[in-house]
């Protein structure tokens, strides 16, 4: 999700401000030096350097252009080390403030658009943190990277040369470039009208109802995880109703805000929804298909609903509608948009779902790392207090959906925030029964809510 600054005008100077945040939690199966896993998984990041040219790239001074490191820059990598003395630092209180501290540290893109941290306890558990930047670089594309980064390290901690890998370099697109719009019409998208709704304004304004100073400021990110069961019958009743799970996932995130802000006496609602969607739609298959390493676009659309329908119903309205955007390159207009200045509403719009890869580490493959964790945020840096959203991604890692919510509301409060995401789980596990489909309704689910 691009963020727009509140002073800038040119899209390319929105690339400094935006990443996207991996915490991979893992234990080895057996012992490994620090210095040998230190160095394992530094060549590690030069491998995927090696295949993926995104991840060789860094900004120019002014922030204008992506160039190519040079020879010199191939071979460094960005990987502060670090041993915590107690076990408890492990906990998940700590673990996510480290996350969220971590993903709100500003980057010197001149050198590099990502960066690495890695935490370990008496070297048998660790917690490696990766900051990708967002300019040329989505959600498919990361999970990518972060796939091949562990079978390349499992390769190594089996005692393989790293010059004996082989890696084969995809190709570069810079969707930036690359992207033709000589077809989108300025002055069409100039009269458009703005796309709000008081559900989004109610975040914004609860998120800057209490004063804080700005040392206090912070990033947020929860995630929870459905079973294998619950993430098998959710995938089954998406296709048994031809619908996907972004559109199941919008749908949570809509009764969860309808749920924080309705009056009592409203059975009819209206909605913004947004929806990230790989830059390979908005270039009509311009991009190769061999390169992963694509930028996101943004698509909006308004949820209608009444008290007694279906939520089955809404998501297929919604996966319908995301898929006819699609095809006729709306997202291709959101870009021009940003690059003409003419996206005047953006940064009042606050909340965006999106189902954003598939992680699914072949363990049986794997033989040195076991998994435990994964979670996903995305962040601005530290200099832009004054923008508020909401992100929900949904992914599948170990045969389970995970599904994150973060933020940049940085006054809610960790109450607020928990029964927001609370109230997601609580609709997707519904939603995920197979027993309940007809009683799934708007106003039944609303019924079962959590209100903060």
């Amino acid at each position: 999700m691009i963020v727009r600054g509140k002073h800038l005008n040119k899209f390319e100077m929105l690339e400094y401000f935006e990443s996207m945040n991996c915490l991979v939690e893992f234990d080895l199966a057996t012992f490994v030096e620090p210095k040998k896993l230190q160095k394992c998984l530094k060549d590690s990041f030069i491998l995927c350097k090696c295949k993926y040219p995104y991840l060789r790239m860094k900004f120019s001074a002014n922030g204008q252009a992506i160039v190519e490191q040079n020879s010199q820059e191939f071979d460094l990598v960005n990987l502060e080390c670090v041993e915590l003395a107690h076990k408890n630092a492990l906990s998940e209180e700590k673990t996510q403030e480290r996350f969220n501290h971590f993903g709100s540290l500003p980057a010197n893109l001149q050198q590099t658009v990502f960066h690495a941290k890695l935490y370990s306890f008496q070297q048998k558990n660790f917690q490696l943190l990766i900051s990708i930047n967002h300019a040329c670089c989505d959600g498919i594309g990361a999970c990518a990277v972060f796939k091949d980064l562990f079978s390349f390290l499992d390769k190594l901690l089996s005692g393989i040369d790293a010059k004996q890998v082989q890696v084969k370099s995809k190709k570069f697109f810079d969707p930036f470039k690359s992207a033709d719009y000589s077809s989108i019409d300025l002055n069409q998208i100039a009269s458009e009208s703005s796309q709000l709704n008081k559900y989004q304004n109610y975040v914004k304004n609860l998120s800057l109802s209490v004063e804080k100073p700005l040392s206090e400021f912070s990033r947020f990110c929860l995630s929870f995880r459905l079973t294998e069961h619950e993430t098998q019958h959710l995938c089954l009743k998406c296709k048994i109703n031809k619908t996907t799970v972004q559109g199941v996932l919008s749908v949570a995130v809509m009764l969860s805000l309808i749920n924080e802000s309705r009056s009592l006496d409203e059975t009819s609602f209206r909605v913004l929804n947004g929806s990230a969607i790989n830059m390979r739609y908005s270039l009509d298959q311009e991009a190769s298909s061999e390169d992963l390493m694509l930028a996101v676009s943004m698509l909006y659309w308004y949820g209608e609903f009444d008290h007694g329908d279906n939520l089955w119903s809404i998501a297929r309205q919604g996966s319908k509608k995301v898929h006819e955007m699609k095809k006729n390159r709306e997202g291709l207009k959101f870009w021009k948009k940003l690059n003409s200045g003419l996206e005047t509403d953006y940064e009042e719009t606050v909340v965006n779902q999106s189902s954003i890869g598939k992680i699914s580490f072949q363990e049986d493959k794997i033989k040195n790392v076991k998994f435990k964790n994964l979670n996903f945020f995305n962040t601005t840096y530290n200099n832009q207090f004054d923008q508020n959203f909401i992100a929900v991604f949904a992914y599948t890692f170990l045969n389970r959906f995970t599904i994150t919510f973060s933020h940049t509301c940085s006054r809610l409060s960790y109450d607020w925030s928990h029964n927001f995401t609370k109230n997601i789980e609580i609709v997707l596990k519904f939603m995920s029964n197979e027993i309940l489909d007809d009683r799934l309704t708007v106003e039944y689910l609303l019924g079962k809510l959590i209100k903060n």
